[in-house]
């Protein structure tokens, strides 16, 4: 079985302008006939996007119901291949560029990122576009499955929106699963990651996942997350929006190796 523990902060800058929290999250765990999966997606809203927030939010509804069905269906990820997983993202821009045109919206007005997650006993699948990191216990270290990406200019980064997001979007399948699985937005980069050998932070991880993996009921881990997210150390770090994600397989299966 999974436990998880997931949140989505707004950041001090975003209380200091009177701006909603522009980050979004979804994280359930889903039993089929061929075991149990962690699904697990974030998004992060364009702070120069005015209705980001409902293109994050939606951005990870999708996604989440696209691997459901999926799952649901029956179909096995023995037989996954990446092009899928970027057909996954073509769904997701397109009900964004729905919902964008039933609001008389340009479809960049709901711009996001995204990243999910999707992890059973022995198969894995990732998709990421922008910004952000998904990081996974990998030979005893927490490594990201991809690096963040930035765009054309410094402090840009890629959204779902764009007109080449399939292009762009990265895919990573794998036929083996993972013991820890970590998704978070770009507000906690510069926390969660070593920038010199591109690694995930162990001092942040091992903390956070020990936590989360020792506790006698997972409804008690909300409490501290938040609080963690909102703490001043965390804060003097960063005045961004923040989600984090935190998954731990409590049960025997799947390795942890990329």
């Amino acid at each position: 079985m999974w436990r998880f523990v997931a949140d989505s902060v707004d950041g001090t800058s975003h209380r200091r302008q009177g701006v909603i929290c522009q980050d979004s999250h979804q994280v359930t765990s889903l039993r089929v006939d061929h075991g149990e999966f962690l699904i697990s997606a974030c998004s992060d809203g364009a702070g120069s996007a005015k209705e980001s927030h409902i293109g994050s939010k939606l951005a990870v509804e999708q996604v989440s119901r696209l691997v459901t069905e999926y799952l649901q269906a029956g179909h096995s990820f023995s037989h996954m291949t990446p092009e899928h997983v970027r057909s996954w993202l073509k769904d997701v821009r397109g009900e964004l560029c729905r919902e964008a045109e039933r609001r008389s919206l340009a479809p960049r007005d709901l711009a996001c990122t995204l990243l999910m997650a999707v992890v059973g006993p022995e198969s894995s699948a990732f998709l990421q576009i922008g910004d952000g990191a998904i990081v996974v216990l990998k030979d005893g270290e927490y490594r990201p499955v991809f690096w963040p990406q930035s765009g054309e200019y410094q402090n840009e980064t890629r959204f779902v929106t764009d007109t080449d997001a399939e292009q762009n979007g990265l895919t990573e399948v794998a036929a083996r699963g993972f013991e820890e699985v970590a998704v978070l937005t770009d507000g906690l980069q510069m926390l969660a990651l070593n920038y010199a050998d591109k690694k995930g932070h162990q001092p942040f991880f091992a903390p956070i996942f020990k936590a989360v993996r020792e506790a006698d009921d997972q409804a008690e881990l909300a409490g501290p997350l938040r609080q963690f997210l909102e703490s001043t150390p965390v804060n003097a770090r960063t005045d961004d929006d923040k989600t984090l994600v935190l998954a731990v397989r409590c049960s025997s299966g799947g390795d942890n190796s990329l």
